[in-house]
């Protein structure tokens, strides 16, 4: 497939019109969504078990505040 052609990449090759999103928002809502709550505590159930299989070696050059990405 060329990358060109994918339908999601119009903001890229300039076929979409830019348009100013904070002008679009209405009104915020403080409230934390569930779905990211249990994404990070698996993330960091994750981080866990990734640093409990490293050498004291390697930990003094892990950050303390990772996500599984980093």
């Amino acid at each position: 497939m060329d990358i060109s052609m994918s339908p999601h990449l119009h903001h890229l090759n300039g076929l979409c019109e830019m348009k100013n999103v904070a002008e679009q928002v209405q009104e915020t809502i403080a409230e934390i969504n569930p779905e990211y709550e249990m994404w990070m505590a698996h993330d960091q159930s994750l981080v866990a078990y990734i640093t409990s299989t490293l050498s004291e070696e390697v930990l003094v050059g892990v950050n303390d505040d990772l996500s599984a990405l980093e």
